[in-house]
């Protein structure tokens, strides 16, 4: 990644943690701040951070690497997604429940682990099929030069037989 990519997501990253924490604190309403809505922005930034510190490796252009860095990627949007969901509705939809919160919000986050990693594991296995198709690939090619220069050489012998 280059050094300007690597400053504008720091940017995004700052701006986007910014606003979490402005819209958090000032918000839209007067209520008082509770432990769960603490708590509720605490897993917000989490999943934050994971989806920016994610997203770094997406830039590079290894053409391997592709299905590993769009899937992460994609996984690591949906977990923060899911997670401001989470944090935004569960007070209103189901009270104040500290341990409900928590419970919820952590198999949300064991979810996207869990995703990850398989989009991890079948990007590995997809590399290394990509790697059998390059030596398979590299055999073909030294197969068709060998056909085609054993093919010149005989159209070389019979014009000499000429």
């Amino acid at each position: 990644m280059s050094k300007t990519a690597r400053y504008i997501l720091l940017a995004l990253a700052c701006i986007v943690l910014f606003v979490t924490l402005i819209v958090f604190f000032v918000g839209f309403g007067f209520s008082q701040k509770s432990l769960i809505d603490y708590v509720a922005l605490t897993f917000v930034l989490i999943s934050e951070v994971s989806f920016f510190i994610g997203t770094a490796p997406a830039n590079k252009t290894n053409k391997n690497k592709l299905p590993l860095t769009a899937g992460v990627s994609t996984t690591l949007g949906i977990y923060w997604l899911t997670s401001i969901l989470v944090s935004v509705f569960y007070k209103p939809l189901f009270g104040v429940g500290l341990n409900g919160l928590i419970t919820t919000q952590v198999i949300v986050m064991a979810l996207a682990a869990v995703a990850v990693i398989g989009i991890s594991l079948a990007s590995s296995a997809l590399s290394g099929k990509s790697s059998n198709e390059s030596i398979l690939q590299k055999s073909e090619n030294i197969v068709f030069i060998l056909i085609n220069d054993k093919c010149k050489m005989n159209d070389s012998h019979q014009l000499n037989e000429f």
